[in-house]
């Protein structure tokens, strides 16, 4: 197989649809990827991140169930309101993850708060993205 294989369709063919759909795609992988690592990762994440393995457990449960739900939504027909169910969820994400950040920084170790930054900035970004293909359909 060749990596041309491995390439997305471009984000930006003149359609905002495919670019949503690619989108939410995305965001449902993210999602389900980082959730599945935290849940089967809970019992060796806990000391790092410095938050209980039940907690990770959770936030993993959930964003995989999210992350399931966003990548089903990726169907033409139902793009547009998977992308503005995602880019509200995603801004929660992004302000709930800032409050932490900001209000608990030693909540976590510095680890856990380079993880949470990390995620949220891709999240952000998917947010943004979502958000301009949603304005381009009106």
């Amino acid at each position: 197989m060749s990596v041309t294989h491995c390439v997305p369709k471009p984000l930006a063919k003149g359609n905002p649809v495919n670019t949503l759909q690619t989108l939410l795609k995305s965001n449902g992988a993210f999602s389900a990827g980082s959730g599945a690592l935290l849940l089967l990762g809970a019992p060796w994440l806990d000391n790092t991140f410095g938050l209980e393995a039940w907690l990770l457990a959770f936030v993993g449960v959930s964003l995989l169930a999210y992350g399931v739900q966003i990548g089903r939504l990726a169907k033409p027909s139902r793009a547009v309101a998977g992308g503005k169910l995602a880019t509200t969820m995603d801004l929660g994400w992004v302000v709930g993850a800032t409050v932490v950040l900001v209000a608990f920084p030693n909540a976590m170790t510095a680890a856990g708060r380079i993880a949470l930054l990390l995620a949220t900035l891709v999240v952000a970004g998917l947010a943004a993205g979502q958000a301009t293909a949603l304005r381009k359909l009106g």
